[in-house]
């Protein structure tokens, strides 16, 4: 070749040198077009054809397929020739070889399909020997490959491979000479040969560097890895799997690559691993499959994938085997799955390999498939890239966490290119309303993965989408008209739909218990409302499944770990779910995936304004046995809403339900009895506003958790009852229904109850004697409320709001478990408050009240302080040795002086809030507070002097104080600098700063005037 070919030499199948070839019987034919010559060189065996010059006069033949490499030798190293063919092949690379009838055809005229492979080959393996140039069809094949090479295929490549004879030997001007000799007496008979022109081709060969086989060669094994090593790098394999429709695989591959290197960079001389991870759907194996065409040469043909599941573990082995060794088929088939692995083990470090091996689950068997290819001993340079739905099922194969990684994302483009093969065979479009038509057909695919702003294509979706779009036509103003029925992915309502049939495979591997999980979390569960208290999801979570938080958070984190949950914290109750699987449990719910299930199978119904006609049919055993799960609610305004009721609906036949919601039936009225609901532990009532009565609840023995709310401003027409006591199994109770009037004796059976929050009802009084085990109460906006009675020691969290008839709370002080008070809005409440004895609080938030009194030194627990618009406040003590304080928020509080109040240890105060502190002149003394980061004087009457800058200055963790009348102006005080908050863009201009510091990014600067200096007047 123009430039050395270069392999290195190693031990390769040792059993070749003693390989002993079966005997065939040879036939030596001579040579017609030199009757006078010696016979040819070339050994045919006795089932090959001859090549006869009559059949080359004839010129009839069939070319079956175009060879990139053609093996041009003298039947003397057949042998050798025949080893390096199986080898190539074995690198699915298949040759040109005259002993191959797929080379030549059995029954076929030979000699024009020799000489048409030549002319159109790559690569032309030419094996060099004292017979090949004494032989004159191997000489005739030398001169096609030089003159194809000088008209029609250019690029074609000679590699001698000098195997008969040396370089020197090659070389030698005698030896030459006799080959020209024998030329020219071949020329006298046949007129066809122009000797000038076979020298010129002679010339050419001589011109390629080669590979020789010399001493440095153990043994003809590593002769032949060279060979074949250098031959794989030239010219790609025969065999891949089409990638053609796979769109934006070169930068997906690139990537991939790319993090594969920066692995290799660290861990030099170790394996690399590497995880990807992501939703079913997204692309993992058609990608793994790509990237194995794309390192195919790299790795010289040996590369596997391995899809896990999806065949016996031993049928899978022994297609690994056949990528990554240089075992024979018939060896294999002869294997079982333990001499399988040996030979895994035995074979695979001799030689670098890629292996992907996909689809690994979270259950056993699947873990400990993915292990058993992890722990082989691969060749140091080898790379193993294992694939999963979720990073835990990742970093639980031992891949470090550093090592794993997203799948990457599909651009736009790419996304609609695949969309557009799918769904017109790749036609484009110019046209700016079929372009506008397609955006919205593509954006239809574009899912949250459910991180915040993190969002992707997905290639399944669009695969889908663009095949049954092709259905409706070529046409994108066809496709816009039908879009809103084809969201499901299921147009024609296959019985298995195409997209959602993936995730599926998740879902069904999941416990029952599992599964229901995992609707709740997304279906079921209660929505938040901003106009009421948080909702508390572990809790509710706890009473449906009667299980404690840390069973609940584990079963959580193990769905996450199956990858149908991106995100847990419970901390935060914070649960995020990819957009698709989102869409899933709705259709799941709604039974729009499994057609051919029937209703009585069906464990969870959702009806979203829709009537719940199934609910009013008589099941065949007398109840819906495997229903646990109902929830109708309304987005729109559908003419059932106004015109029938839940009337036709047979409670006793949903007996089993565990979780009923009814969400937004503003006409749903009478009388709502739900006391055949023997099983029910959750009850989630949101704006039935038109109830006469809601009967039966103390018949629900298994009753957990029931919430009945309405918007604060709904309008109402006309008062309800709840009927009978709440049962005593009640364990978390919120009411917020302004037409709902408590009786006295309401909470008579609550002992169990631990969580009470009470909205906008109404009641005179209330008696919790019997509440022995509650926790929190929050009692906001009661009307005609004067008094309560009978809260226990076991209180932690109390919050009384705007409760306007309230004149006291009667043992306030006694309740020496309290941890949290909040109390604001009771404008009747005068009374002192005696906080001696809560020595166990944390926080205290007092709000436009004049309550706070005694005690307040007492509270060394508290770690936040809310005394807010405190209209005539008492002495402040000083909170010296207040060892857990961190916030303080005086804002708007007539306070003219906190002199002495912050001086001593406060080692954990790090928020001092003084904003609308108008009466307030001079900033106490803060020099003690070495933890203080956040300063508001906005709105003060502080007048800041120079003392008061150096100050500050010298707290260490200080960032720019709040100043001026706006939240948008800061001082800092080292720089001596006024900053004004500049939105990141022209719309955040207008808006309200960030109320921190730190996530302030452009910002405004000038110059502090001189001092003394009013706060108010500092800012922009």
């Amino acid at each position: 070749m123009e430039s050395p070919i270069l392999g290195s030499a190693a031990s390769f199948a040792e059993n070749i040198q003693g390989k002993q070839q079966p005997e065939v019987e040879r036939h030596v034919k001579p040579d017609d077009a030199a009757p006078h010559s010696p016979p040819t060189s070339r050994l045919l065996e006795g089932n090959s054809e001859g090549r006869s010059e009559e059949s080359l006069r004839n010129g009839d033949f069939v070319l079956q397929s175009k060879h990139k490499i053609f093996l041009s030798h003298s039947g003397a190293q057949k042998d050798f020739v025949d080893l390096l063919c199986d080898d190539l092949e074995k690198h699915h690379r298949f040759p040109f070889f005259d002993q191959r009838s797929s080379s030549l055809p059995k029954g076929e005229r030979f000699p024009n399909m020799i000489l048409k492979a030549a002319q159109e080959c790559q690569l032309a393996i030419v094996v060099v020997s004292e017979e090949y140039f004494l032989s004159k069809w191997p000489m005739i094949e030398l001169h096609a490959f030089v003159q194809a090479r000088l008209t029609s295929n250019t690029k074609m490549k000679i590699l001698p491979l000098f195997y008969g004879l040396s370089v020197q030997e090659f070389g030698n001007n005698e030896r030459r000479a006799r080959w020209f000799d024998t030329w020219e007496e071949w020329a006298m008979t046949d007129l066809r040969i122009n000797i000038q022109e076979w020298k010129e081709s002679f010339k050419v060969l001589a011109s390629f560097n080669g590979i020789e086989y010399n001493r440095g060669f153990s043994r003809i094994g590593a002769y032949l890895k060279t060979v074949v090593s250098n031959i794989c790098k030239e010219v790609g394999p025969d065999i891949k799997w089409d990638d053609s429709h796979v769109q934006g695989r070169l930068s997906i591959c690139q990537a991939i690559q790319e993090r594969i290197k920066q692995i290799q960079s660290a861990n030099k001389s170790e394996v690399c691993v590497i995880g990807f991870y992501g939703v079913g759907g997204i692309g993992k194996t058609t990608i793994c499959k790509t990237l194995c065409n794309e390192l195919l040469q790299e790795f010289e043909g040996k590369v596997s994938h391995v899809e896990l599941g999806s065949e016996s573990s031993t049928k899978l082995l022994k297609g690994v085997l056949k990528d990554l060794t240089n075992t024979s088929q018939e060896l294999l088939q002869q294997l079982n799955e333990g001499e399988c692995k040996y030979l895994l083990h035995k074979d695979t470090c001799k030689r670098r390999t890629f292996l992907a091996v996909d689809n690994v689950w979270d259950d056993s068997l699947s873990m400990e498939g993915a292990k058993m290819y992890l722990q082989t001993p691969f060749h140091e340079k080898s790379v193993v890239m294992v694939t999963s739905r979720s990073l835990e099922t990742l970093t639980s194969l031992g891949i470090s966490v550093s090592d794993c990684f997203e799948m990457p994302k599909l651009e736009h483009e790419d996304a609609k290119a695949l969309f557009l093969y799918h769904a017109t065979h790749g036609k484009q479009f110019s046209d700016y309303e079929d372009q506008r038509s397609i955006r919205k057909c593509v954006s239809l695919c574009y899912f949250s993965n459910g991180d915040q702003g993190s969002c992707h294509y997905l290639p399944l979706a669009l695969k889908a989408l663009g095949v049954q779009l092709s259905c409706i036509g070529d046409k994108p103003s066809q496709w816009l008209k039908i879009l809103p029925k084809v969201k499901s992915f299921n147009y024609f309502e296959e019985e298995h739909n195409p997209v959602f049939s993936i995730l599926r495979s998740s879902f069904d591997r999941l416990q029952p218990i599992d599964q229901c999980l995992f609707m709740d979390v997304i279906m079921y569960k209660p929505m938040r409302r901003p106009d009421i208290g948080n909702l508390d999801l572990s809790q509710w979570l706890s009473c449906v499944y009667n299980e404690d938080h840390e069973e609940i958070e584990s079963r959580l984190w193990r769905l996450k770990a199956k990858g149908l949950l991106e995100y847990v914290d419970m901390n935060s109750q914070t649960i995020r779910v990819h957009d698709l699987y989102r869409e899933f449990a709705k259709l799941e719910s709604q039974g729009k995936l499994d057609k051919s299930a029937n209703f009585g199978t069906r464990k969870w119904v959702w009806y979203e304004d829709a009537h719940p006609a199934e609910l009013e049919l008589t099941p065949f055993y007398g109840c819906w046995q495997n229903l646990t799960r109902i929830a109708t609610m309304k987005k729109s305004w559908p003419s059932w809403h106004i015109d029938r009721n839940l009337e036709g609906i047979e409670w006793r036949y949903c007996s089993n339900v565990v979780v009923l919601k009814l969400d937004g039936l503003k006409k749903l009225q009478g009388d709502l009895n739900l006391a055949a609901l023997k099983c029910l532990r959750s009850l989630d009532l949101v704006d039935i506003t038109a109830l006469d009565s809601l009967e039966g609840l103390q018949d629900l023995r298994n009753l957990t958790y029931f919430r009945w709310v309405q918007d604060f401003n709904s309008v109402t027409q006309k008062p309800c009852t709840c009927k009978g006591k709440l049962p005593s199994s009640l364990k978390v109770l919120q009411l917020c229904v302004g037409v709902l009037w408590l009786r006295p004796d309401i909470f008579d059976n609550c002992t169990n109850l631990s969580k009470l929050e009470l909205y906008n009802c109404a009641a005179d009084s209330l008696d919790f004697s019997n509440c022995l085990s509650l926790q929190s109460v929050v009692l906001c906006s009661l009307r005609s409320l004067r008094t309560f009675t009978g809260l226990f020691t076991t209180v932690s969290r109390l919050q009384v709001s705007c409760c306007e008839e309230l004149v006291e709370i009667p043992g306030l002080s006694y309740l020496v478990s309290l941890k949290e008070l909040h109390l604001y809005g009771n404008h009747r409440l005068l009374k002192l408050l005696d906080l001696q004895r809560l020595t166990k609080l944390q926080v205290l938030s007092i709000h436009e009240m004049k309550l706070l009194g005694l005690g307040l030194g007492s509270l060394r627990q508290l770690r936040k302080l809310e005394c807010t618009k405190w209209p005539t406040p008492t002495k402040i003590p000083n909170f010296s040795g207040f060892e857990q304080l961190q916030v303080v928020d005086f804002s708007g509080s007539k306070v003219t002086s906190l002199e002495g109040v912050f001086t001593g240890s406060l080692s954990a105060l790090r928020c001092l809030i003084l904003r609308d502190c108008t009466s307030l002149r001079r900033l106490p003394d803060l020099s003690d507070l070495r933890s203080l980061e956040e300063l508001d004087l906005g709105n003060s009457g502080i007048s800041l002097q120079d003392e008061d800058i150096r100050m500050l200055a010298a707290l260490p963790l200080l960032q720019p104080v709040v100043v001026g009348i706006r939240r948008d102006s800061r001082l800092d005080v080292v720089k001596r600098k006024v900053l004004k908050w500049v939105g990141a863009s022209e719309d955040q201009y207008y808006q309200h700063p960030p109320e921190s510091w730190l996530s302030w990014t452009k910002w405004e600067e000038r110059n502090l005037r001189s001092l003394p200096l009013e706060v108010r007047s500092m800012g922009w």
